[in-house]
């Protein structure tokens, strides 16, 4: 067939049109000579034959007009070629082997061939038997007729072609290779020929067998059941000839050894298909299309459609009964019967979701709101990879979502819905996002698609960033027959887990191999319900109350959501405090090495809490659950602004005196105005003739966060806020503490008497009274170790003896975490003129190792 596109490019068009005419002369494309041949020859669409007539005209057509005629000739192309595309032609260079569906085929047949005239008779009886391999390329598109049609290539006319079977490619002239004929076949030939003749006759039998047999086949439609078949068989011939001659009163007799190409049967007789190859050979001379009205074979378009659509290996038999006379005058009578096998390689559904190496789910802002997308295809074809040139058309392709997950919310904390609220699917096919299937089930969970096409392409939809489902996609065909679809390279796996996941877990692979990598541990073997990291130590509990599953489906933060990350603990924090508090959980996470998120909204912070004493919210971080895997709920810690006028903060407890303990002991952290956010927030003290600055404002935040986390005072034996006052003036003058009268010794801390006169005490002091490992012990530079004491109880001394330290003399707030009860900075072994506070209380101090954040413990 003419490349239309080729020549358009080349400026060849009417070279190209003037091609086509010629080439389809004998389907009657050429002007008809008759207006009555004309009604009955085939032609193109009105359209395309107004173009062919304006360029045959010497018009010069538009580049709407040229792409019409390229479009329409790519089809013709196909039409004619059949199958152009998947290199069927043969001798072709390059185009060693077919993808049609392979096929054993024979052909018997006993048949006579008559003549007689004045000159004499000729008889020929022969008797043939062929079988060889081919290749079937079908065009299964209707019952439309060919021959009428053949110019039309938008109507649904059906061919099936079997080409001889190609072998092993042999090179050519010039470089390349050509492939050449199998030439496996075989078969059997008796032929007997008998003439008259004016004074004599003669007799010639032919015995022998076939080598290198092919055969070529054309069945098209003609718009009805029957098909209309033509084809051609042949092989190198093996045998003997034995001849008589009779002439007068001699005779002659010889045997030899019969021509390889003896058997003539095919071009003479038309065998198999006598009747039609009479029809086709008058069509070529009348430029019409072949009588259908003198098919004599039994071949049926529903019965070969169906075998090829079945994809299975089948036989069917093709019978037909000749009596007709040739344009030679020539009488053939006979029989043939011609056996087709189907051998097609089994047939698999491959189901490729689209990247799905990489793809994770993805939610909206609401459970009606649609997150991400994944296309999921799935294609009919020949195991071992090999497409269907055949063009078997499954009835349908059926995806069915099975075991979706039904998560409460979006993710772990939005938005925060009741556990038995009738929670929405969390992966659907939407009718939008498909336009060629049929959706169905109560949630979107059936696809079927009744294109016809070897290949189609669902969209699945994903509503929540940790949901998961099963899938299975199949296509039945015509005959009922119905194939289970499987991963590509996953024979075995028939259900595809969505997303890539292994069996009974819900956690995305992606994800795993992806924070594998970034969170410094290797998270691929661990099951949905692990809450096993370790980093800080802490106190030896892993785990942050987050399951693995339930950091991986993430959380929402200030409307932006997040994937936790399995490699270190995490703590989430609720700021209502804001701009200097920052310092403080900066602080925190610093001092902790804890990961910390904190700019969560109220709504994000968990349910509405129905106990009026505690926070307006429940502060459980993954409520949002179902099926997912938990370890337990688990909360975050709040910040609150007080406007109580107290000299402390404190993180509230929810049980009075109770344990101290992780998030869930707590009600919140109160930080009251006493503590300045503003310069006066800021601790100066002097030392060695420097000042040193420290920021207590973020000391505190972090210290009671800190108390959320489990991690107790250095000591609690502290008397705390007493009243200090002098009691008369002048030489009589003398310190007392609280409502007692009684003189106290009150000294510096080099031992030296503190002046009665000081005009420090003009008014009443109300400081803080310490003693020896209590909350001012252990380590100075620990964020749990106090820094507000101005009065020391001196230990083992006489009567009421004190050290008053002034502002300069204080310590400087902590900002890191012991790791020891030892005493260090002023409270060191061996300071002078003594340690203040000693070493941390018994089973106190070494704070880093007292961190917990997880609410499975204590």
């Amino acid at each position: 067939m003419i490349d239309m596109a080729r020549m358009l490019r080349n400026g060849s068009l009417k070279v190209a049109v003037c091609s086509l005419l010629a080439l389809g002369a004998c389907f009657g494309i050429g002007p008809a000579t008759r207006a009555a041949h004309a009604r009955q020859q085939p032609a193109p669409p009105p359209e395309i034959q107004r173009i062919l007539d304006k360029a045959k005209g010497g018009g010069r057509l538009t580049m709407d007009e040229i792409k019409k005629l390229t479009d329409w000739s790519k089809k013709l192309q196909e039409r004619f070629n059949n199958p152009a595309a998947t290199g069927s032609q043969i001798g072709i260079p390059g185009r060693s082997s077919a993808a049609g569906i392979p096929c054993d085929i024979s052909m018997t047949s006993s048949y006579s061939i008559s003549h007689s005239d004045k000159e004499g008779s000729e008889r020929e009886d022969c008797q043939v038997a062929i079988h060889a391999k081919a290749v079937l390329f079908a065009v299964v598109k209707g019952q439309g007729n060919y021959f009428k049609d053949i110019l039309n290539p938008d109507v649904d006319a059906s061919s099936f072609r079997f080409e001889p079977e190609l072998g092993a490619a042999r090179a050519v002239a010039g470089g390349g290779q050509t492939p050449t004929l199998s030439g496996i076949g075989g078969g059997s030939l008796h032929d007997h020929r008998t003439s008259m003749f004016k004074n004599g006759h003669s007799d010639s039998t032919i015995d022998g067998h076939l080598e290198k047999a092919v055969g070529s086949m054309l069945f098209v439609t003609v718009g009805s059941d029957r098909l209309f078949c033509t084809a051609a068989f042949g092989g190198v011939l093996n045998g003997t000839e034995r001849e008589v001659t009779v002439q007068g009163n001699q005779s002659d007799s010889r045997t030899h050894k019969a021509a390889t190409n003896a058997f003539g049967g095919s071009g003479e007789a038309g065998v198999p298909f006598a009747s039609e190859s009479v029809a086709f050979a008058k069509a070529s001379t009348t430029h019409q299309p072949p009588d259908v009205s003198a098919i004599r074979s039994d071949a049926s378009f529903a019965r070969l459609a169906s075998a090829v659509a079945s994809g299975k290996s089948q036989t069917i038999t093709i019978n037909e009964n000749f009596s007709v006379v040739n344009s030679a005058g020539r009488h053939i009578d006979g029989t043939s019967t011609v056996r087709i096998t189907l051998r097609p390689p089994p047939l698999e559904l491959i189901v490729e979701p689209e990247s799905y190496d990489q793809w994770v789910p993805q939610g909206g802002a609401t459970e009606d709101a649609a997150g991400n997308k994944l296309n999921i295809k799935a294609t009919l074809m020949a195991k071992g990879g090999k497409p269907l040139a055949s063009k078997i058309s499954p009835k349908k392709f059926t995806f069915q979502l099975e075991n979706v997950s039904r998560e409460p919310g979006v993710c772990m904390n939005w938005p925060v819905t009741k556990p038995d609220d009738d929670s929405k699917p969390d992966l659907k096919f939407e009718a939008g996002e498909n336009p060629n299937f049929a959706i169905s089930g109560a949630h979107g969970e059936t696809a079927v698609s009744t294109k016809p096409d070897v290949s189609v392409t669902a969209r699945l939809t994903s509503f929540d960033w940790g949901g998961w489902c099963d899938l299975k996609v199949t296509a039945e065909l015509a005959d009922g027959t119905i194939f289970e679809g499987h991963l590509k390279m996953h024979e075995n796996e028939s259900v595809v887990r969505l997303p890539k996941r292994k069996e009974g877990m819900h956690v995305a692979d992606a994800w795993k191999e992806y924070m594998s990598k970034s969170c410094g541990r290797d998270v691929t073997g661990l099951d949905d319900n692990d809450d096993s990291e370790n980093l800080p130590v802490g106190d030896g509990h892993k785990g942050d109350g987050y399951a693995l599953y339930e950091e991986y489906r993430g959380l929402m933060e200030a409307g932006k959501h997040f994937r936790a990350s399995p490699g270190r603990k995490k703590l989430f924090v609720r700021d209502e405090v804001g701009d200097r508090s920052k310092d403080g959980i900066a602080l925190f996470r610093q001092a902790t090495n804890i990961e910390v998120h904190d700019e969560f909204t109220l709504e994000e912070f968990g349910r509405p809490n129905s106990d009026a004493n505690d926070y307006v919210r429940t502060k459980i971080m993954n409520e949002n659950r179902r099926d997912g895997a938990h370890v337990v709920d688990q909360h975050g810690i709040v910040l609150l602004q007080s406007l109580e006028q107290v000299s402390y903060a404190q993180a509230v407890l929810k049980v009075e005196i109770g344990p101290l303990g992780p998030p869930k002991n707590y009600k919140y952290i109160e930080i009251t105005p006493t503590f300045d956010p503003g310069p006066d927030g800021w601790q100066s003290v002097t030392q060695g003739g420097g000042k040193t600055v420290s920021d207590n404002y973020a000391h505190t935040i972090a210290h009671e966060m800190l108390h959320c986390c489990a991690v107790p005072h250095h000591g609690d034996s502290d008397v705390g806020r007493v009243l200090i006052q002098r009691i008369g003036n002048g030489r009589g003058a003398y310190f007392a503490m609280g409502g007692d009268t009684s003189p106290i010794d009150l000294k510096y801390e080099t031992g030296v008497p503190v002046p009665s006169d000081n005009p420090y005490f003009d008014k009443p002091r109300h400081p803080w009274l310490a003693v020896s490992h209590g909350q001012h012990s252990g380590a100075e530079d620990c964020l749990m170790c106090y820094d507000c004491a101005s009065l020391i109880k001196l230990d083992g001394s006489a009567g009421a003896a004190f050290v008053y330290l002034f502002p300069a003399d204080r310590q400087l707030a902590g900002l890191g975490l012991c790791s020891s009860p030892s005493g260090t900075g002023v409270n060191a072994p061996g300071r002078r003129p003594r340690p203040r506070f000693g070493d941390a209380d018994a089973g106190r101090g070494d704070c880093a190792h007292r961190i917990c954040v997880n609410d499975l413990f204590y």
